[in-house]
């Protein structure tokens, strides 16, 4: 019962995302999978500098 509800859930998150991402569509003229491809560059990017920030943080001793 509970797998159905996580289920159901992530389908109702899909669709929402989906057709957020054709409303962007339509307002910037850039396809589906174009703004998807920019979406995840940004997210390698911003992941990228957490990390960075996370190894500057580190104590020197552990340098």
């Amino acid at each position: 019962m509970e797998e159905n509800k996580v289920c159901s859930f992530e389908i109702t998150v899909h669709k929402l995302l989906f057709l957020e991402l054709q409303k962007l569509s339509a307002i910037t003229g850039k396809s589906t999978n174009l703004l998807l491809n920019e979406a995840i560059l940004l997210l390698c990017e911003q992941y990228e500098e957490k990390e960075k920030k996370k190894s500057n943080q580190k104590p020197l001793a552990s340098r």
